[in-house]
């Protein structure tokens, strides 16, 4: 895939139009197949409370859109840019956001519940109260991310970097952990999983 080539086949606005129309999304899906999943730019759209299941925006520009209630369980979203988009409460449950970059986006409430976010950038976002329960995180990063009472439960955090972050009150009790997680700031010591303080001693 090269990031450089565009389709110009179809105006951004037709696309938000052809997404939005009935069985808009099996629609878009079939045409992202026939272009060669090209990258495509639909930056700056508004999709709030829409119903998106299954869409697949692999190899998009949803830069600053408006994604905030929408649905999009089982989405395809892998190298997709989302930089400063609005999720709010959004669901991608189940989706495949491999290497999506969200930073800078507001995540407040999202739910990312058994989605698969390896190496997902989600530096500087604004995760309060998301919902990453069951998520494989493995290598993604949180750099100075907000994520106060955000839920961690079951989440896979191997070699997930959480530098800078404000984690105050995050749920990460139950979460995979080892010695490769890195944590940010957190409210009590005691907070820490003990499965991470395990792996850190036998790594002395």
């Amino acid at each position: 895939m090269n990031d450089h080539t565009h389709d110009a086949s179809h105006s951004k606005e037709s696309l938000w139009q052809m997404i939005l129309a009935p069985d808009g999304v099996a629609a878009f899906n079939r045409y992202r197949q026939e272009t060669d999943y090209v990258w495509l730019d639909l930056s700056g759209l508004d999709f709030r409370n829409c119903d998106l299941t299954g869409i697949n925006f692999s190899h998009a520009s949803l830069n600053h859109c408006c994604l905030d209630r929408a649905e999009l369980a089982e989405a395809r979203l892998v190298f997709t840019h989302l930089l400063a988009a609005s999720c709010v409460e959004t669901s991608f449950y189940q989706a495949s956001l491999e290497e999506a970059e969200f930073k800078g986006s507001v995540l407040t409430g999202a739910r990312f519940a058994a989605a698969s976010l390896l190496g997902a950038n989600l530096s500087e976002v604004d995760a309060t109260q998301a919902d990453f329960t069951d998520a494989d995180l493995t290598n993604a990063r949180f750099h100075k991310a907000l994520l106060a009472d955000a839920d961690f439960t079951n989440a896979n955090l191997r070699h997930t970097d959480f530098t800078g972050a404000d984690m105050v009150w995050a749920h990460v009790e139950e979460a995979q952990v080892d010695e490769t997680t890195r944590w940010g700031k957190r409210s009590f010591e005691e907070e820490i999983p003990e499965a991470a303080k395990a792996e850190s001693e036998r790594s002395v």
